[in-house]
């Protein structure tokens, strides 16, 4: 790729300052913190001095996050480079997405990027033994799963926690955004077409495949969450690259079921970073409706867990909705006691009911939402009648 500065990362810098400065001036660096940009905005005004809006006694903590950033990418691309080297031994073929991509080839700076896992993608096939390596190399699941194989059937990815010093998280995957028979995830073919290789002991996606993959990552897999606008300088810094071939980004995402997440995340770009996309991203963007599934860029009703697991369930084939469903409402012992180890070990069997309280609980206020919702929407499209006293009403 060609340097990142002409892609204008200092304009993207001062786009960041500019949302980040709505907020009281002490909470600045907070609010960095969260949209994970305070190595980035070191970088950037370190050298073309700070904006106002920036107190003086925050300036130290970007700083601080600056160089903790470089530290901890360096620690993830060693273990990544490791990891990769014994795969590869074992004819397992990998490929780095997202973080661990960007920040060696998208960022001027590995520490610009800040990674909190390394997200490596391996064909299905080799999953069990890629997981039998890492296992190996001294990784472990983070989590026991609800019901064994059950990643594998209804997951995109399983999350392995280890390193020297027990700080490394590897997300395995063998899907870019849902299970096997997922019909939002591409066919592992998809990938391997689209890989471009380097000296590096792993394969990474090309510019134009990895844009559509961030597009799909966030609308698909993460809509129902607040997206850090990390992500979304991610998505503005690849979509400048030379090497973009528009045609088929477009014949990808029409292909894959993915236009309107791209579109949505464009719209994104635009109305919280006010800058820019590039003319044939834009004029597709613009062709594209604006749909209500996408358009609700923050919805914070979908995290309720009843709403989550009923979409899931609407990706998967039938047996993979028999498997989590079956997970969901009598889930392993072990997955019991580490997902409430606040329970004695004698009353542990009492989790049971109080997670089928608590979901039924849940799912009760979400149908009492959408109900209300319903009744809302009629209520607005009925035509206002006159009152007996002459005055307008529903």
């Amino acid at each position: 790729m060609p340097s990142v500065a002409a892609h204008g990362l200092d304009r993207l810098a001062r786009a960041c300052a500019k949302e980040l400065a709505e907020g009281a001036p002490s909470d600045y660096f907070a609010r960095s913190e969260v949209e994970r940009l305070s190595p980035l905005l070191y970088y950037c005004f370190d050298r073309l001095g700070w904006p106002d809006t920036v107190p003086e006694d925050e300036r130290r903590h970007f700083r601080k996050a600056y160089y903790a950033s470089a530290g901890r990418n360096v620690d993830l691309l060693d273990a990544l480079g490791t990891a990769a080297e014994a795969l590869s031994a074992r004819k397992i073929q990998t490929i780095a997405v997202k973080g661990a991509d960007l920040a060696t080839n998208v960022y001027p700076s590995v520490a610009l990027r800040p990674m909190s896992d390394i997200d490596l993608c391996v064909a299905p096939e080799q999953g069990d033994a890629a997981e039998a390596t890492l296992t190996e190399l001294g990784y472990r699941p983070y989590a026991p799963e609800m019901k064994p194989g059950l990643s594998r059937k209804t997951r995109h990815a399983k999350l392995f926690i280890g390193g020297a010093r027990d700080n490394i998280a590897i997300d395995l995957h063998w899907s870019l955004v849902g299970g096997p028979g997922d019909k939002r995830a591409p066919h592992y073919d998809w990938l391997r077409d689209n890989t471009v290789r380097s000296d590096a002991p792993y394969a990474r996606l090309s510019e134009t495949a990895h844009l559509a993959y961030l597009a799909a990552h966030m609308k698909l897999q993460h809509y129902d969450e607040e997206i850090p606008l990390l992500w979304l300088v991610d998505f503005t810094l690849l979509a400048s690259s030379s090497t973009m071939d528009w045609e088929l980004l477009f014949a990808d995402a029409r292909a894959l079921g993915w236009s309107d997440a791209l579109a949505a995340t464009a719209r994104d770009v635009h109305r919280r970073l006010a800058v820019d996309l590039p003319e044939p991203l834009a004029q597709f963007t613009d062709s594209r409706p604006l749909l209500p599934q996408t358009a609700q860029l923050h919805r914070r009703d979908g995290r309720d867990e009843p709403e989550r697991v009923f979409n899931e369930l609407t990706t998967l084939p039938w047996h993979a909705r028999w498997a989590l469903v079956c997970a969901l409402v009598l889930p392993s012992v072990s997955y019991m006691r580490f997902r409430y180890p606040s329970v004695p070990s004698w009353a542990w069997p009492l989790a049971y009911p109080l997670r089928w309280a608590r979901f039924v609980t849940r799912a009760a206020a979400l149908v009492k939402r959408g109900i209300g919702r319903v009744v809302r929407r009629e209520t607005r499209t009925q035509p206002l009648l006159a009152s007996p006293d002459g005055r307008k009403s529903c």
